[in-house]
């Protein structure tokens, strides 16, 4: 399991890590006083977790996620494919 983090502390602030042994639930979280930003991304053979989950998610229900989504990415990147191209107004390229 690997976990990489990023802190911004105000002045005198202080944060915590925290995390269970547990390599289906890891629950990692970090607190940071005031003022503070955090970022931070777990990952291992089993699930990978970042700031904005509150909960580690398993692989196979990250694909199962995706999988979902296909069909409305498809549509869209399709939807963009058809657009006509922008160009200049007058037909004159620059060089």
């Amino acid at each position: 399991m690997v976990v990489h983090f990023q802190i911004t502390l105000p002045p005198y602030g202080h944060a915590e890590f925290s995390m269970y042994p547990r390599p289906d639930r890891p629950e990692a979280s970090i607190t940071v006083s005031d003022g503070g930003r955090h970022r931070f991304l777990l990952t291992s053979d089993r699930v990978i977790q970042d700031e904005r989950e509150p909960v580690a998610v398993s692989y196979p229900d990250l694909l199962s996620e995706y999988l979902e989504q296909l069909p409305a990415a498809v549509a869209e990147f399709e939807s963009l494919l058809r657009r006509p191209a922008v160009g200049p107004a007058d037909g004159a390229t620059h060089g």
